[in-house]
């Protein structure tokens, strides 16, 4: 009962985020902000994610479930305020602290979840469900909040977006209240040095070549919106369906994928990842027709071929007492050096959208050298 109702609550905060998350830089474009504001904006938005994501974890290990992401979704309320009261470009970057607190605060929690509730080799299939719980928002959200501004406009389209994101966060306040199963509280305490020392080779390779295929994914990420929009001139209804079909192909390989990698070696399925994530911005790039383009969403939602492969790696070995902990450890070093590529993205915009794709390409391309010759993989 408590994971069905953790689950619809995940997926009630989740389609009032994802009808307008998506479409920031074109409405911080429509406000007025630079070519580096939106930059600055996908910083603040991989930046948060390194940050918050270890105090998330250790939040969840001391407090509980429940308590933890009761919290997190008010300081997204927060946030959802912040931008509703203040159609700015300077009120969605300040108001960016707040309402990214529960994609990436709540995420050590839910991956803490599936490692207390299920054995090692059920981990791929639970963490699997969890991401298909996850992109159900992700399918649904961005064809709302498309249509909201291809009828209202950017600006009241986002308003009335967020107006239903509050309404959807209380919701998911009430379902998270009645949730009678959680953590108890952990009494073993790491700090990172101990943590790092506590993580093998593996982990680190891991680490390392995930970093690389981030900044494939981070350089274009902002940018893609208005690529395809300004450039190739698809609606933003249009955009939001490109969206929706992404998640629809990451969501039609987790059942599938899970079944064979609980039973096989992770390494090929984590490879696969990786592989998508560096062709995503080469096909992007010499896309000329509304069916390639179709196709092109299509392999980068098959970038999460191999996600929750990784992510049961990480959780398997990480300390027991501390299984949240670490995971944000892992997504604090991670986004925090990724966050750099928005930074890099802007500069190669600037210069020509195919200086950007093509530098993503690269960086996609030195991921999968390291994957496959530092990570040694013993057991299936």
């Amino acid at each position: 009962k408590s994971t069905v109702i953790l689950f619809s609550a995940v997926i009630a905060i989740g389609i009032g985020e994802k009808m307008w998350l998506r479409f920031i830089p074109k409405y911080l474009e429509v406000l007025g902000a630079t070519v580096f504001i939106i930059g600055l904006s996908d910083f603040i938005s991989t930046a948060l994610a390194a940050v918050y994501g270890y105090p998330g974890g250790i939040i969840s290990d001391r407090f509980g479930f429940r308590r933890s992401l009761v919290f997190f979704t008010i300081l997204s309320i927060a946030g959802y305020l912040i931008l509703l009261l203040f159609p700015a470009w300077p009120a969605v970057i300040i108001g960016m602290f707040f309402f990214l607190a529960w994609t990436n605060l709540s995420q050590p929690a839910l991956f803490s979840y599936i490692g207390k509730a299920l054995p090692d080799d059920k981990h791929v299939m639970g963490l699997s469900i969890i991401s298909i719980v996850n992109r159900i928002p992700r399918t649904i959200g961005p064809i709302i909040g498309g249509i909201l501004i291809g009828s209202f406009g950017f600006v009241k389209g986002i308003r009335i977006a967020l107006l239903l994101s509050i309404a959807s966060a209380i919701t998911a306040i009430i379902l998270q209240n009645k949730i009678t199963i959680d953590r108890p509280v952990a009494h073993v305490r790491f700090n990172i040095k101990q943590l790092w020392k506590s993580l093998g080779a593996n982990w680190k390779t891991l680490l390392m070549a995930d970093i690389l295929a981030r900044f494939c994914q981070r350089i274009p990420f902002a940018f893609v919106i208005l690529y395809v929009i300004n450039n190739m001139g698809v609606t933003v209804e249009a955009f939001g369906l490109l969206l929706a079909i992404e998640v629809i192909s990451s969501m039609a390989v987790y059942i599938p994928v899970a079944h064979f990698a609980d039973r096989m070696k992770k390494k090929p399925f984590v490879l696969g990842t990786f592989i998508f994530f560096t062709i995503f911005p080469l096909l992007l790039m010499v896309s000329k027709s509304w069916w390639f383009l179709v196709f092109v969403f299509v392999i980068r939602g098959l970038k999460e071929f191999g996600e929750p492969c990784r992510k049961s790696l990480l959780i398997s070995q990480a300390p027991p007492s501390a299984v949240a902990s670490s995971i944000g450890f892992y997504y604090l070093i991670r986004d925090l050096i990724v966050s750099s590529g928005s930074f890099l993205g802007a500069w190669l915009w600037s210069l020509g959208p195919t200086y950007n794709l093509l530098t993503a390409t690269a960086f996609g391309l030195l991921s999968i050298v390291v994957f496959i010759v530092g990570f040694r993989e013993k057991n299936g």
